[in-house]
């Protein structure tokens, strides 16, 4: 399975949530995961970092040029 693109606008969900934790679950180490979201939604990012963190992802947030803002995951064990 190659690197994974998630996009979780216009809000995130109970759905998204769901879904992160079936794909972050699924990848080998070393694989990347990235979830765009809509800036405004950043202040709920924490939910996605702890998918990320439960799963054994390093990741980092990024922020687009227009709403986007980025969750960018590897999985390291």
């Amino acid at each position: 399975m190659g690197d994974i693109l998630l996009d979780f606008r216009p809000k995130i969900t109970y759905a998204n949530i769901k879904s992160l934790k079936k794909v972050a679950n699924s990848l080998n180490i070393g694989q990347q995961l990235s979830v765009t979201i809509e800036r405004t939604e950043a202040h709920r990012a924490g939910r996605i970092m702890q998918v990320l963190k439960n799963n054994n992802y390093d990741y980092c947030t990024k922020g687009g040029h227009k709403n986007e803002f980025y969750i960018i995951g590897t999985r390291y064990k």
